[in-house]
């Protein structure tokens, strides 16, 4: 079962990850945030950015098990429910989602971003500057001024899974109830 704070981070999640606002999660919604973040670092046509485009189209195929009534979108209330009830291969699926926009982001190959980096992949997902901020300053676990790798994927894991407000991911949209009181949805609460 999933605490009030989980529910309000799925619910900012879904928002989030339905990019073009019509209330479902959709293949089209994956496509368009690869190309958003491909756009905000730089690399729109890049090889890249279609390779990022191509994983999400495939993490999206495997999510489509959400999709509980077979209309080819997820609603918010399938989104809801599917994590609560399998966070482990939710997991996965983040997993894979996670290292794709990682690997579009980090220009230079390194296994980790900066503030700068981190900043564009994130007004990429729709995330205020005040939360991108906060959302670097939590996930920068070891406080080395980098994001690597691990520590994104982890977070993203964090943000679907914990339930501990404190943990790094929890805080990868910004501060979750500073956004969820300027949220124009209060679904589920």
């Amino acid at each position: 079962m999933l605490t009030r704070f989980q529910r309000k981070k799925l619910n900012l999640r879904f928002d989030r990850l339905d990019a073009d606002g019509d209330g479902y999660i959709e293949e089209g919604d994956y496509v368009l945030a690869a190309r958003r973040i491909a756009g905000a670092m730089g690399r729109k046509g890049s090889f890249e950015a279609q390779l990022a485009e191509g994983r999400l189209r495939l993490v999206w195929r495997s999510l489509r098990q959400l999709d509980s009534n077979d209309d080819e979108r997820i609603s918010r209330e399938e989104f809801v429910t599917a994590v609560a009830r399998d966070m482990d291969g939710i997991a996965a699926a983040v997993r894979s989602t996670a290292e794709a926009v990682f690997d579009l982001c980090d220009i230079d190959g390194d296994g980790r971003l900066n503030r700068d980096e981190f900043g564009k992949m994130m007004n990429g997902f729709l995330v205020p500057d005040e939360g991108v901020t906060e959302g670097f300053e939590h996930l920068d676990v070891d406080e080395d001024g980098w994001v690597t790798r691990g520590e994104f994927v982890q977070g993203a894991i964090d943000l679907y899974c914990s339930a501990d407000p404190s943990a790094p991911g929890s805080w990868l949209l910004g501060a979750v109830e500073k956004v969820w009181q300027v949220s124009s949805e209060r679904c589920g609460d």
